[in-house]
C-alpha cells in the first residue's frame, strides 16, 4: 500500500512517521510476526537496522517498508497526466512485490497527480495551537486538505508527541513552534475580563451608594420619633338607635310590627304575636327628649 503523510512544517508529520517506524520495529521483534525490512531517509534518523532509503524503491527487497521524507523532491509533478518517470510508473504494481511505500510531504498537491491516484491511505497531521498534541485525520485515498471544513467528518485520532522519540531524528521546527491560545478562547477571556471589571465596578458603586456617609450618619444617629398624640374628638358622635317595635297589629291570619319611624319590621309571626302580649303598653320612643309618646297595642 502507498501511505501519504502530510502536514505543514512544525505540525509533527515527520514525528508521526518516526512513531510509525518505531511501531514497525517493535512488530518485527514479535516472534509471531514475519520480520520485514525497513528503509527511511529521514534526516538524522537513529534507529538500528533502518538503512537509508535508496532513490529507487525497487532496489529494496520484496516486502520492504520504505519511507521517503520530503518526497516531493523525487516524486513531484513533471507534467500532467501519467508520469513518464519509471519509478513512479512502477508504483502502479508495488503490491506485486509486497512493498509498502510511505511518502512524507507538506501538501498532497506537491506530489505528481499520478501518485495521488494511487494513494491507499492518507494521514493529515494538524498541531493543536502549538501544543505537544496533534490531530491526525485519515482516509482511504488522498484527502483534499484545502477543504478544511470537511476534515471534522473524517476519521481522526489524537497524536500525543512521544518525547522519547525526539532524539531519534533531526527536526528543525520542533523547538521553534510556541504554544498559542486559540482565537475563540482569547475572545472568550477578553469578554470575561471586561465583564468581571464591569461587575466589580458596579458592585463597588452599589456598595458605596448604600453605605454613603450621610446615610451612615442617619443609621447611627436616628432622629427621635414624635410622641404619641392622643386622639381628640371634636364632634359629638351620635349613637345609632336600634330598631325596635313600637306598634304591632295582630289578627287571626297575620301579625305586623312597626318601628318608631313607621316602617314595617320583618319578624316572625310568632314573635310578633308574643310582642303584642308581653310588651308593655307604654314605650318611651325618644328617651333623649322631654316629651314622650305612647302606643297602645291592639289585640
Amino acid at each position: 500500500m502507498i501511505f501519504l503523510i502530510t502536514g505543514i512544517p512544525g505540525h509533527g508529520k515527520t514525528l508521526f512517521a518516526v512513531s510509525l517506524i518505531d511501531k514497525l520495529l517493535k512488530k518485527n521483534d514479535d516472534p509471531k510476526q514475519t520480520p520485514r525490512r525497513i528503509f527511511a531517509d529521514i534526516d538524522g534518523l537513529d534507529f538500528p537496522n533502518v538503512p537509508l532509503s535508496p532513490p529507487d524503491w525497487r532496489d529494496t527487497p520484496e516486502g520492504s517498508q520504505v519511507f521517503y521524507d520530503e518526497c516531493q523532491e523525487d516524486f513531484g509533478p513533471d507534467q500532467g497526466g501519467r508520469s513518464t518517470n519509471p519509478i513512479i510508473q512502477a508504483l502502479e504494481k508495488h503490491r506485486h512485490t509486497g512493498h509498502d511505500i510511505y511518502l512524507i510531504t507538506q501538501h498532497p498537491k506537491l506530489l505528481h497527480s499520478h501518485i495521488r491516484r494511487l494513494v491507499g491511505r492518507h494521514y493529515h497531521v494538524i498541531r493543536k495551537h502549538g501544543t505537544e498534541t496533534a490531530i491526525v485525520y485519515q482516509k482511504d485515498g488522498h484527502i483534499d486538505v484545502d477543504k478544511g471544513w470537511l476534515l471534522p467528518e473524517l476519521d481522526n485520532f489524537p497524536f500525543q508527541y512521544p518525547k522519547e522519540l525526539f532524539d531519534k531524528y533531526k527536526s528543525a521546527t520542533r523547538h521553534t513552534v510556541k504554544a498559542q491560545m486559540p482565537r475563540w478562547l482569547k475572545r472568550s477571556l477578553t469578554f470575561l475580563s471586561i465583564g468581571f471589571v464591569v461587575v466589580l465596578v458596579g458592585g463597588y458603586i452599589a456598595i458605596t451608594s448604600i453605605f454613603s456617609p450621610s446615610e451612615a450618619q442617619t443609621i447611627s444617629d436616628p432622629e427621635p420619633q414624635s410622641e404619641v398624640v392622643p386622639l381628640t374628638i371634636t364632634e359629638p358622635i351620635e349613637s345609632a338607635q336600634a330598631l325596635r317595635p313600637v306598634a304591632c297589629i295582630s289578627n287571626q291570619t297575620d301579625c305586623t310590627c312597626y318601628d318608631q319611624s313607621g316602617f314595617k319590621l320583618f319578624i316572625p309571626i310568632s314573635k310578633c304575636r308574643s310582642l303584642t302580649e308581653d310588651i308593655p303598653v307604654f314605650l318611651d320612643l325618644q328617651p333623649k327628649k322631654s316629651s314622650s309618646q305612647s302606643v297602645s297595642f291592639s289585640k
